[in-house]
């Protein structure tokens, strides 16, 4: 145990002297010290890198873009990767992050790189081909050497891809998936069939107008993917006009032309003695409407309308006590008539008409003539009454008296009563003897009555039979 952490101990004291001397070197040569966080937390030392970065064609590769280091090796060798974004002068290792390949812990496999690994550079993916500043040498991959410090320039071979694609009716050139040089320009041209216009130009996916006008677009220093896509359009378009039966549209069909983003607008009315029912907007109703207006006309369209002959409608309505005749709401076309019978039920009479609001007086009739609108009639009844008049005698009273209003069809009594010292002589119903009475009803009356009593001394008392209903 003791031999071993003598062993450990001056690895891990070594580890300190060399990591010492490193940062100090790195100081000198312009590289910041790397902070605790970013120090190796292990025996073996890593190798630092910088340099910049451009394309096999001399174009300095833009900010941001990925600089990745990792062994060739497939097997036990660095199974990590090291990874730097380019700066705004277009080198790599400059940041705080430094750019390292880490040294193998001998206690840790492929933790990282033994001397003599080859380590390759990768720029957007693409590996790159390597410079060393103080070599003077280029090759494919860099042997790797512990502790070591090194400018590496790196150059990569990358190649973007623009998408280009056109819909039907047009052309765009060149065409498919153009690979272009980083940093290049490429220009694409476009090229309508007869009859048809450019309608629009999608660069990465965003409308271009001024590409749409000028027919061509070029992308300019290309540093990513790209995709161009173009469609077109007709120059003019159809509409196709049906106006039905009793319906005018103007202008008249059957087919008018519009160019393409022009606008136009169809008046539509009915005749006389019809109205409009409908009117469809490329087979969409729109309701009766009196005019349909297209806008940047872009596809064929249709328009048609439809009328029915005009009517209308008689709406007739009671309380109770009878009912009209007919009793439903009446359709009836323009300038036609039609009459209505107001029937009272038994034992009610007509009170009131009312036509539109108006009132007619108590008729049984009313006819509408050459009928041009819409129209409501109402009718009101009331219970028939008849009238009873009762009439006493001397000396005597008969209650109620005199005319007495009753309703068809109810009943009323009547009370004849005689003075003191005198008697109920007769009673008379329509000027018909009923005999003696004291009380008479009448009962379910139909129609007009009258009824009389007449009183004598009680003296007759014997010779007069009294009749108690």
């Amino acid at each position: 145990m003791r031999h071993v952490a003598g062993r450990l101990a001056g690895r891990l004291g070594l580890a300190l002297i060399v990591t010492l001397l490193l940062a100090l070197a790195l100081t000198a040569v312009g590289f910041a010290q790397p902070t605790a966080p970013d120090a190796p937390d292990y025996p073996g030392f890593p190798h630092y890198f910088r340099g910049k970065v451009y394309t096999d064609r001399g174009i300095q590769v833009s900010e941001g873009a990925q600089v990745l280091a990792r062994s060739t090796r497939t097997a036990g060798g660095w199974t990590g990767t090291t990874i730097d974004a380019v700066d705004e002068q277009g080198r790599y290792g400059y940041g705080d992050m430094l750019f390292y390949v880490p040294g193998l812990d001998p206690d840790e496999p492929g933790s990282g790189a033994v001397p003599g690994e080859s380590i390759a550079f990768y720029v957007l993916g693409v590996q790159a081909q390597l410079y060393d500043v103080a070599a003077k040498t280029w090759s494919s991959t860099y042997p790797f050497s512990s502790a070591g410090i090194t400018e590496l320039d790196l150059r990569a071979s990358i190649k973007q891809t623009i998408t280009a694609t056109a819909g039907p009716n047009g052309s765009i050139s060149p065409s498919g998936a153009v690979k272009v040089d980083y940093g290049f320009d490429q220009e694409f041209t476009f090229a309508p069939a007869d009859n048809y216009l450019i309608l629009d130009v999608l660069v990465d996916g965003v409308s271009n107008p001024a590409a749409v006008a000028a027919g061509k677009y070029k992308f300019v220093n290309v540093r990513s993917d790209h995709t161009i896509h173009v469609t077109f359009v007709r120059a003019n378009y159809y509409f196709t006009v049906n106006a039905g039966a009793g319906c005018t549209i103007t202008p008249p069909g059957p087919t008018v032309t519009v160019a393409y983003k022009g606008s136009i607008t169809f008046n539509i009315a009915a005749n006389t003695g019809y109205d409009l029912s409908d009117v469809l907007k490329d087979g969409v109703s729109q309701g009766p409407v009196s005019s349909v207006t297209f806008s940047n006309v872009d596809a064929d369209h249709t328009i048609a309308a439809t009328c029915t002959r005009r009517q209308f409608t008689i709406t007739p309505t009671w309380a109770s006590g009878g009912s009209i005749n007919p009793g439903t709401i009446q359709t009836v076309f323009y300038g036609d008539s039609i009459t209505f019978n107001i029937v009272p039920d038994i034992g009610h009479l007509v009170d009131q008409v009312l036509v539109d609001g108006e009132p007619q007086g108590a008729i049984t009739a009313y006819t509408f003539p050459n009928v041009t609108a819409n129209h409501t009639i109402f009718a009101s009844f009331k219970v028939k009454t008849f009238v009873i008049t009762a009439v006493a005698g001397p000396n005597g009273v008969i209650a109620p008296s005199g005319e007495v209003t009753v309703n068809y069809g109810g009943s009323q009594s009547f009370v004849i009563t005689a003075n003191t010292g005198y008697l109920v002589a007769d009673v008379k119903v329509d000027g018909v003897s009923v005999g003696r009475r004291l009380v008479y009803l009448f009962d379910n009356v139909t129609s007009n009555h009258t009824i009389e009593a007449t009183f004598v001394p009680a003296a007759y008392k014997l010779f007069l039979p009294l009749i108690s209903k």
